[in-house]
């Protein structure tokens, strides 16, 4: 795998787990799971961690493939990240804290691996 194919993987599993916290601070999708805190406070903390998210896959693919290639390959990964967490938030909305924590657990490990030169 080339870096770019990593920074375009590590991107698109970015976005999924932004784009996963964004639709969690939603008071309906989080009134949806049992047990959990749906304070004002913790719907913020989910909109800073899901902004801060898609401000860094923005800057992967910006500072991997420059301005015009990066802006391409970002909406992109920001195209099928949509579609993947409407999917899951429409048929299966417990799906959603499992797949934000997943997709940026994901990037770490491809961006770790890639900077050790596993990959």
């Amino acid at each position: 795998m080339t870096f770019n194919t990593l920074a375009l993987a590590a991107q698109c599993l970015l976005a999924l787990s932004s784009f996963a916290c964004l639709c969690l601070a939603t008071p309906r999708h989080l009134g949806q799971r049992p047990g959990t805190d749906n304070s004002p406070r913790w719907r913020r903390g989910l909109r800073i961690v899901g902004l801060a998210l898609l401000a860094f896959t923005a800057t992967i693919g910006i500072h991997i493939e420059g301005w015009s290639l990066g802006l391409v390959n970002l909406f992109g990964a920001l195209t099928l990240a949509v579609f993947v967490v409407l999917g899951v938030a429409s048929y299966y909305p417990k799906g959603l804290e499992p797949m934000a924590l997943t997709g940026a657990t994901g990037a770490i490990a491809l961006a770790s691996a890639n900077w050790l030169g596993v990959l």
